[in-house]
């Protein structure tokens, strides 16, 4: 992770030659410069296998130049496309060796008008078609057929290797439907603006990853969110559980929770909760009957020496690949925070600020002041 801090901030790096994506800017050039603003799934790391299929073409496919609003919807004509598959070449590895080999010697490829496409379909081939629609389950697309976004099974896939359609822990019945999520933290994490809104539920698998690096979604854009603090990705300790699942309970952000919920809580944590015992720790945790838990009475009680490493101040750094998303405007940069943990919870919603909102669905007391001045774009 140190190595990447140092590229990023380096003038005399070279780029990376195995980055499929479109031209690669000047400012920074460990960074992608993206053209358009559709969500950049490139960004996002390669499933894992045992063995790789790569698609390429066989000779270059003449294209002709696209109207703004093609350029814009990514159209191409029948014919085009018919002349593009026709030219399409499938490779079978057998080990990431061979795989990188090959990768150093297409990288030309990766980086043409074509390099997206050959990609995603390098991807879908080595994770398996079949595989990869039981796992879509009621999903049937994996692009946005009208504005050509990525969905949440593609972004999925491209983070763990599974293409669900779904980012909360594990599997959950809704309305007694088996709706599969993410069945173990990955590497990279996901932290989406979606979530505040309410549309969805990031579990923490996804927020806690293996190392300190989550794609950011908002609602028409992926960016990357990094650390070089590898505390921030410690495993949770079971105070630090007992928070998480006390807040879902608790949507408002309000550190307390109906007494009545308090036997769903303790059930979802694995506490002994018979009913009789249930009653006892509400008479002792709500004295008054006022008929509320509160969050630090309710830790206290479950978990009175838990402790963690977690930093209460780190650095943060964030890679938005739209030259006009920049406060630099016509180029691309990695722009650095200095990140606070506070004693209670900010749960802003602000349009200015909308890396903060998102970031707080992890850390819900984070705060962060930007060394540029200006809050980095998530769109």
């Amino acid at each position: 992770m140190s190595e990447i801090l140092r590229q990023a901030k380096s003038d005399n790096v070279s780029p990376s030659p195995l980055l499929p994506s479109s031209d690669l800017t000047k400012s920074h050039k460990t960074s992608v410069v993206r053209e358009n603003g559709s969500p950049g799934l490139e960004i996002s790391p390669v499933i894992s296998s045992d063995s790789f299929s790569l698609v390429f073409l066989n000779e270059p496919v003449c294209q002709r130049r696209l109207s703004d609003e093609e350029s814009t919807r990514h159209l191409l004509s029948q014919a085009e496309q018919d002349n593009f598959h026709r030219n399409l070449h499938l490779l079978h590895l057998k080990n990431q060796s061979s795989l990188e080999q090959v990768l150093t010697q297409k990288v030309e490829a990766l980086k043409g008008n074509y390099g997206i496409l050959l990609f995603l379909y390098s991807v879908v081939l080595t994770k398996g078609i079949e595989k990869l629609s039981s796992e879509m389950s009621e999903a049937t697309e994996l692009i946005d057929p009208e504005y050509g976004h990525g969905n949440q099974s593609l972004i999925n896939l491209m983070l763990t290797g599974r293409g669900v359609n779904y980012v909360w822990d594990n599997e959950q019945d809704v309305g007694g439907l088996k709706l599969q999520g993410i069945v173990q933290p990955s590497e990279i994490g996901f932290l989406t603006l979606l979530e505040r809104l309410r549309y969805c539920e990031v579990g923490s698998f996804l927020k806690n990853p293996k190392f300190p690096i989550w794609v950011v979604g908002s609602e028409t854009h992926l960016t990357v969110l990094f650390s070089t603090n590898m505390n921030l990705v410690c495993p949770e300790t079971a105070g630090e559980k007992g928070e998480r699942l006390f807040h879902s309970f608790d949507p408002e952000g309000n550190n307390f929770i109906s007494a009545l919920l308090l036997e769903d809580l303790m059930k979802s944590l694995d506490l002994f909760s018979d009913s009789e015992y249930v009653e006892v720790i509400k008479c002792r945790l709500d004295p008054e009957m006022l008929g509320i838990i509160l969050l630090n009475d309710f830790l206290e009680e479950f978990f009175p020496n838990d402790r963690n490493d977690r930093p209460e101040t780190f650095l943060l750094y964030h890679y938005n690949g739209l030259p006009h998303s920049s406060s630099h405007r016509k180029k691309v940069i990695y722009l650095e925070g200095n990140a606070i943990l506070l004693e209670t919870n900010l749960r802003s919603l602000s349009d200015e600020n909308k890396i903060l909102t998102c970031l707080q669905t992890k850390w819900p007391s984070i705060d962060v002041t930007w060394n540029s001045g200006t809050y980095p774009s998530i769109n």
